[in-house]
């Protein structure tokens, strides 16, 4: 017994220790960090929150003219840094670069935050190759182009990399495979960039939003997705056509229309952790953020059960909750 209660008073003074350093943050104050995706959404609102803390932020948005663009321009700090960025184009990332370049000088890169993506929906049959390639062009070749170019900089500083992937990188849900299959390489290209990049004291954390899809903009804009699933209705083959029908696709935007009112709006608890993730002395090395607007995000829960329940009654769960 007397073994067992120091192993118990043990094991807690560990994790307070571990709570008090986790809580420890470094001074914003001569930062730089560079997030993409400030356009809307989380790199929108992580780029204002960063601006009020003091650091000197570089938010990129794909326009540059664009709405996002421009209320960052206009409630934001004269630190405030905002430039174009395609993250799909090595010449934009270049370019990108050697304007940071010329701001950070010495001191270097803090921290990249990799926000941008896309989430184009659709089952297996109706996407077209089009679609596979521009997702991963976006969610993932960009967050690996991003990096590469980037990371000279970053280790002038010993600085951190923050890779934005979804619980959609744990779980699968139907309809959006695209989508996963990017997320999925997302966790897997972090996990081996953290093991890599220890020897040169850069940390890498994942950020993992549950169900906040109703306010990130990716299932805000419905006009896109009904013109999207138009789209693909007129290029299905007559096969798929006949087999899924007209109506199927409706149907899909009927549920999608609903599950963006159930999709958590308030982003402030994934842009607590994107913040800690970018000033923590010790970072986590993953952030699952649970969402939506019910008791719980059954997307978290079932992503945290994936490990210990049988596959059947996995995807039983999936098909009836999700």
């Amino acid at each position: 017994m007397f073994c067992v209660a120091c192993i118990v008073i043990a094991v807690f003074l560990l994790y307070t220790m571990r709570r008090k350093k986790l809580a420890q943050q470094v001074s914003p104050l001569g930062k730089y960090v560079l997030i993409t995706g400030c356009d809307t959404g989380f790199g929108h609102q992580l780029a204002q929150r960063l601006d009020e803390r003091g650091c000197n932020v570089i938010a990129t948005c794909l326009l540059k003219r664009g709405d996002g663009a421009s209320e960052l321009k206009r409630v934001s700090s004269e630190r405030m840094h905002v430039l174009a960025l395609d993250v799909t184009s090595d010449n934009s990332v270049r370019q990108c670069v050697e304007h940071v370049r010329g701001v950070v000088g010495e001191a270097g890169l803090w921290a990249v935050v990799n926000n941008a993506g896309i989430m184009p929906l659709g089952d297996v049959e109706f996407y077209t190759m089009d679609d596979f390639k521009q997702t991963a062009e976006v969610n993932m070749f960009g967050m690996v182009r991003v990096t590469k170019f980037f990371l000279p900089l970053i280790r002038k500083c010993q600085g951190r990399i923050v890779n934005v992937t979804s619980v959609k990188g744990l779980i699968c849900t139907t309809h959006s495979a695209a989508y996963h299959m990017t997320k999925f390489a997302g966790e897997a290209f972090s996990d081996s960039l953290r093991l890599e990049m220890a020897r040169f004291g850069i940390k890498v954390s994942i950020i993992e939003p549950g169900d906040y899809g109703g306010g990130t903009g990716m299932l805000g804009n419905m006009e896109i997705h009904r013109k999207n699933y138009d789209r693909m209705w007129l290029e299905a083959s007559d096969d798929v056509r006949q087999v899924y029908g007209r109506q199927y696709l409706q149907d899909c935007y009927s549920k999608l229309v609903s599950a963006a009112k159930i999709g958590r709006k308030d982003l402030t608890p994934v842009i607590n952790c994107m913040e800690d993730a970018v000033l923590a002395a010790t970072p986590c090395y993953r952030y699952l953020i649970h969402g939506g607007n019910r008791t719980c995000d059954i997307y978290c829960v079932l992503a945290r059960l994936k490990a210990f329940i049988p596959t059947p009654v996995h995807d039983y769960l999936v098909r009836e909750y999700l």
